[in-house]
């Protein structure tokens, strides 16, 4: 376990996992590289599809009676619900490697433990023009992506 801990305490700078280091944005810079020109105090975004690249890749699509959305705000609060989950916390941003970390305070309804938070910049971003968002994870098989299309309030 020793060995362990070691190891993630070193290698750790190398993914992201401080996220009080020059390369993590702070949440005025985050506003301005996500909203960019948008007046708002927020932007909703509305689930198209998800590819998983298992088994030679498929698209899923989500139900047409439970819409997935997901919102971020200028405060750099975000949230991640449906009719039947429901997920809160903040959000960071690294300019330079489009990447971003999504840290839950509430996940499905529950609250988060303090050490049970991730900071981890795990999901890879592209907004495309101005009314589509790509983010993606790295999953067993690949890089699973989610694209999002703006929710025009």
């Amino acid at each position: 376990m020793k060995y362990l801990a070691c190891i993630l305490f070193i290698i750790g700078p190398l993914f992201g996992c401080n996220s009080s280091s020059p390369d993590s944005l702070s949440n005025r810079k985050a506003d301005r590289f996500v909203f960019g020109q948008e007046k708002g105090a927020m932007i909703k975004w509305q689930l198209l599809k998800t590819y998983d690249p298992y088994e030679d890749g498929y698209v899923m699509l989500p139900e047409e009676n439970n819409p997935h959305f997901l919102t971020f705000f200028r405060d750099g609060r975000f949230l991640e619900y449906d009719n039947r989950n429901y997920n809160d916390g903040s959000y960071l941003i690294h300019e330079s490697k489009k990447s971003m970390a999504l840290i839950y305070d509430i996940q499905n309804g529950i609250r988060v433990p303090p050490h049970r938070k991730d900071s981890l910049f795990r999901y890879q971003f592209l907004l495309q023009e101005t009314d589509s968002l790509k983010l993606g994870i790295l999953g067993r098989h690949g890089l699973v992506e989610k694209t999002y299309y703006k929710v025009i309030p």
